[in-house]
């Protein structure tokens, strides 16, 4: 079955459309999608883009922009901080119906009410990291991707792990302990990609693949050993992309098709 996983959609039901006509054209029904997180805020259609994933049986992770909506389903208190600039909550929150007024606990009321048992579901059922593997290759989506040094800080855990979960890996015992212990730490760091960013490179050749932070030319970057699929879509274009795995074949909302993406020279580039 081919296997695609797209970057951040961020409200744009219409671009998400887009794309989903072109991968079936492509493959037909029989086709696995994934996403990167960030189904939400921004664009104007969040509740859209979350049906659209239900209906189409896309898979995916949490987004850092998932959070606040996730925090709203467990725990029933609405987090201002979605309304921020930066995040632009209301959005999702008009999608739903829902206006953004100044008590938060009638924001948390309307929009738990609004939002329907599935969406809620949907939500609850995403995973900090999720592990793919396709031809024997391991792909592991992680939305803003695991740093270096982060993974070497919590690396001793994950081997002590490993010894009591013989049947993982020590990258699986990682992946584990990074998503229960420190899931900020792969859900809001930004990456920059003047030089590449520091990414951690899995004992067992797992392939990461990112969003969160917009490539420069709105294309998939990539390389030996990660992918950066988030083309902007929502934040600074209406460029949506996903990527064929084991092909690195790109389908993009731009029109844009491409095998074997190259990275703009990082040093790691090797496909």
């Amino acid at each position: 079955m081919p296997t695609i996983v797209i970057g951040d959609i961020h409200g744009r039901a219409d671009l998400l459309k887009d794309l989903l006509a072109q991968i079936r054209n492509r493959f037909g029904n029989d086709v696995g999608i994934f996403h990167v997180g960030d189904l939400v805020d921004r664009g104007p259609t969040s509740k859209e883009v979350v049906q659209l994933c239900i209906d189409n049986g896309i898979l995916g992770i949490l987004g850092n922009h998932e959070i606040w909506v996730h925090k709203l389903i467990t725990t029933g208190e609405f987090d201002t901080f979605a309304l921020h600039k930066m995040v632009q909550g209301q959005a999702t929150l008009q999608s739903y119906g829902v206006t953004a007024g100044s008590d938060p606990d009638q924001i948390a009321e309307d929009m738990l009410e609004a939002m329907p048992d599935s969406h809620k579901e949907y939500i609850l059922g995403l995973p900090v990291i999720r592990r793919l593997t396709l031809g024997g290759q391991v792909y592991r989506l992680i939305h803003s991707g695991l740093k270096r040094d982060t993974a070497l800080t919590y690396l001793p855990a994950a081997e002590k792990h490993h010894k009591l979960h013989g049947t993982q890996s020590v990258s699986d015992s990682l992946a584990d302990v990074i998503a229960s212990e420190t899931p900020a730490s792969v859900l809001w760091t930004s990456n920059s990609w003047k030089n590449g960013p520091d990414l951690y490179h899995f004992p067992d050749g797992s392939i990461q693949i990112l969003g969160h932070s917009p490539t420069p030319r709105g294309e998939p970057l990539i390389t030996a050993h990660w992918m950066a699929i988030d083309c902007g879509c929502g934040t600074r274009g209406s460029v949506l992309a996903g990527v064929v795995l084991g092909t690195h074949e790109v389908l993009s909302t731009n029109g844009l098709v491409i095998k074997g993406v190259k990275s703009g020279g990082f040093t790691d580039f090797s496909l």
